[in-house]
């Protein structure tokens, strides 16, 4: 199962890659997968929600059947049948804001992946030897997009998060700062001077 799995993924990765994001393979594949999105491994649902993100933006708009396939993954992932990897994370995390589902990204993040994983979760052998470490491609996701929204309280929230993922003092402090730098800017003085005190 896990090979067929594999073996469909690499196929709908090269239609994209193709740009043949027009092809019936992909409703088709929507169809195979939609009753079996609770079988599904970490792996192919991350590559399957990033394939169909990109198919919906080459074709301008969703493959039918991509909401209904997207609902019932993010259900598995949110209730931990599935956790992804930070590559897998930093993946699924882009497709939802890519079509548009922000707020499920965020939620996606806030209550599974808030946790400073490591990116070699759930690798074995050579993956994980060489795991990739997607935590700072997604906070580049949610950063980009929460200041576009101006939303203050979650770009604190991600500074302070990014702060607790790194060991070295002047790293977690570089985040702090930024996170004090963007209450400033929203005229927050006192969320900055309290976040100042933490500092010292």
């Amino acid at each position: 199962q896990t090979f067929r799995q594999d073996e469909l993924c690499g196929l709908l990765h090269a239609f994209v890659r193709a740009k043949e994001s027009d092809s019936p393979i992909f409703e088709e594949a929507i169809e195979l997968l939609l009753p079996k999105a609770s079988t599904l491994d970490q792996q192919s649902v991350s590559n399957i929600i990033w394939v169909l993100a990109t198919a919906a933006h080459q074709r301008d708009s969703l493959v039918p059947g991509t909401r209904e396939l997207f609902d019932a993954l993010l259900d598995c992932m949110l209730d931990l049948r599935v956790r992804v990897d930070s590559e897998g994370a930093a993946m699924v995390i882009w497709a939802f804001w890519r079509v548009g589902r922000f707020l499920d990204a965020w939620t996606l993040y806030v209550r599974t992946l808030s946790d400073g994983r490591h990116p070699e979760h759930g690798k074995t052998g050579f993956t994980k030897r060489h795991a990739v470490d997607g935590r700072q491609r997604y906070y580049q996701t949610l950063l980009m997009e929460t200041e576009r929204r101006g939303d203050i309280q979650k770009q604190v929230f991600l500074w302070k998060q990014m702060a607790a993922d790194f060991y070295a003092r002047s790293l977690r402090a570089a985040c702090l700062n930024c996170a004090v730098m963007a209450l400033m800017n929203a005229g927050d003085m006192e969320g900055a001077k309290e976040l100042l005190r933490q500092l010292v």
